[in-house]
């Protein structure tokens, strides 16, 4: 009698996991961007950017905090300038202390008006700039190297899944931002 009540007990925890796991919405997909191989053989990959109506490579750096214009790119494009109260440095110590605005910055089908980029402090660079922590960070971000793809979707809300598809808690390794950087554990 106990083992057919202890057999029972576990068929109905067994029905009752599927149900909690359908309580949740799937996490939205917000957009999906093809990743480019920067170079040959190169770790280094970049993502399409519209600057204006105008689509430019720029470096996806989940590593780096400030996103970045190269000032080839604000050049090009005429954008306008203006001092900031920022300052970014290179690896290089370069400076820069200005940000150039975009009137329509958009990745995927993701559009921010009014965007103001930091000027990249080296002088020339092969790329638009870089795709940084701060447009990022709103944004739970898959990266799928074998498929040649950034996705980002919603953060999870109320009643929304923790994570896109397929990440599940083995999977799934969560990034804290200290002091501009991601840190995984």
């Amino acid at each position: 009698m106990q083992i057919r009540l202890a057999c029972g007990v576990l068929v109905l925890a067994g029905l009752a996991a599927p149900v909690r796991a359908e309580e949740c919405a799937p996490a939205q997909l917000l957009a999906t961007l093809p990743l480019k191989d920067a170079e040959p053989e190169s770790n280094i990959r970049t993502v399409p950017v519209s600057l204006n109506g105008a689509t430019r490579q720029m470096v996806l750096d989940t590593g780096g905090a400030v996103t970045q214009l190269s000032r080839d790119t604000i050049e090009e494009l005429k954008l306008p300038t203006l001092p900031s109260s920022a300052t970014i440095y290179d690896i290089n110590g370069r400076i820069s202390r200005r940000f150039a605005l975009v009137k329509e910055l958009g990745f995927g089908h993701l559009r921010r008006d009014n965007a103001a980029l930091m000027v990249w402090p080296e002088p020339t660079r092969p790329y638009a700039g870089e795709l940084a922590q701060d447009l990022l960070q709103p944004y739970d971000v898959d990266v799928d190297f074998r498929r040649g793809q950034l996705k980002m979707f919603a953060k999870g809300g109320k009643g929304q899944c923790a994570g896109p598809p397929g990440w599940t808690p083995a999977a799934r390794t969560a990034m804290h931002n200290k002091g501009w950087h991601l840190h995984i554990p």
